[in-house]
């Protein structure tokens, strides 16, 4: 099993890190840090284990070092030592020297701080210098929305009077939250902001993709009673969030309900997210529901979606497409991505001039000046 053996090699390694920081101290820190040991949680573990009995000790030894080892070396003491005494560790690099690392070092204190003690640290967060006092906030109250996102919105409305704006607490929280339960999050949106509410949408927007995956139809009507000022990205997210999840015949029923300044962009992304399915048959279909140039910008958008997917194939599959702009369109793409990647046969790349209509072909040929005095 290699986590046992990971585990077991990692103990080892803090046995022989102990018995040789008998002989030469701290000194061992230096060693550990320039050793050949790639894993960096085995590295961290090592060093920390070193500082555990005086970290106050270590980090007076590590200011001394070269500025690379001490910004490194003091980072790990300092964020070991304040998962067991935060405040003690927040003390001593307040006065850490050089003082250009201090900042650093605080926050580094304060976000372990947080991770290892959320409660605490919002218990004794009026006690932390101000420009401390959000990231202590932000890191704490997300901490918490892991496992209880309610409890977590309680306690961000308990530290409003600390900080002006929570704002950006309650975004990471809804992030967090939809992860768990789309549904509840969704629900707890609608009912706390207006509908006119810029925010509303905002959280919406993170919100609603995951929501789609389980009430698809559900969570595009909630988009749609989006604020005048929102453009049609929620009703987007929710396409794409169905779309990726493979669930492309759902996202087939959505399209015709979304509103006409969506309709394009909806259908491209479904119709990248064919071509991701390898179902470009599909895809090209679908652009017949379009007319115009908004027929030509989903071209544009899928056929540049199969190119970085799989260039050869699209150039095998060209004299498929249905129109004569649409086989210029795909030839001129496949030639141009391969000036930046080359990948294919020059035999491929003459292949595919054959369809390039007058314009593109103009287009390729000033590209390809353009390479060539690169």
């Amino acid at each position: 099993n290699d986590s046992v053996n990971d585990a077991v090699q990692t103990q080892s390694l803090v046995q022989i890190a102990e018995a040789w920081q008998e002989q030469v101290g701290f000194e061992v820190l230096t060693e550990v840090l320039s050793s050949s040991l790639d894993d960096l949680q085995s590295r961290n573990a090592v060093i920390q284990a070193v500082a555990e009995f005086d970290p106050a000790g270590a980090l007076e030894f590590v200011s001394g070092l070269k500025k690379n080892e001490t910004e490194v070396l003091s980072q790990i003491i300092a964020t070991s030592w304040a998962r067991t005494e935060p405040e003690s560790a927040l003390a001593a690099v307040a006065l850490f020297e050089p003082a250009s690392l201090r900042h650093l070092l605080q926050e580094s204190v304060v976000r372990a701080w947080a991770q290892f003690d959320p409660i605490d640290i919002l218990d004794n967060v009026e006690t932390l210098d101000a420009n401390l006092r959000v990231e202590a906030m932000r890191v704490a109250l997300q901490e918490i929305a892991k496992t209880s996102p309610k409890e977590a919105i309680s306690r961000m409305n308990a530290l409003e009077d600390i900080v002006e704006n929570t704002t950006p607490f309650t975004r990471e929280i809804v992030i967090e939250w939809s992860r768990q339960d789309p549904k509840a999050t969704v629900d707890w949106i609608l009912t706390q902001y207006k509908r006119d509410s810029r925010f509303r949408d905002e959280l919406l927007y993170w919100a609603l993709p995951r929501y789609a995956l389980e009430d698809p139809h559900h969570a595009l009507e909630i988009a749609q009673e989006k604020s005048k000022d929102d453009g049609h990205s929620l009703e987007l997210g929710v396409i794409r969030s169905v779309a990726k999840s493979g669930a492309i015949d759902v996202a087939l029923e959505l399209l015709p309900l979304v509103i006409d300044e969506s309709r394009t962009s909806a259908h491209a992304l479904v119709g990248v997210a064919m071509v991701n399915s390898n179902e470009h048959d599909r895809a090209i279909r679908l652009a017949q529901e379009l007319t115009g140039r908004d027929r030509g910008e989903y071209y544009i958008l899928v056929i540049h979606a199969w190119a970085d997917l799989d260039s050869a194939h699209l150039l095998e599959e060209i004299s498929s497409l249905p129109s004569e702009p649409a086989r210029s369109l795909a030839a001129k793409t496949v030639i141009l991505r391969n000036l930046r990647h080359p990948v294919l046969a020059e035999s491929d790349i003459e292949h595919a001039r054959s369809y390039l209509i007058e314009r593109d072909r103009a287009r390729v040929a000033q590209m390809e000046d353009q390479y060539s005095m690169d």
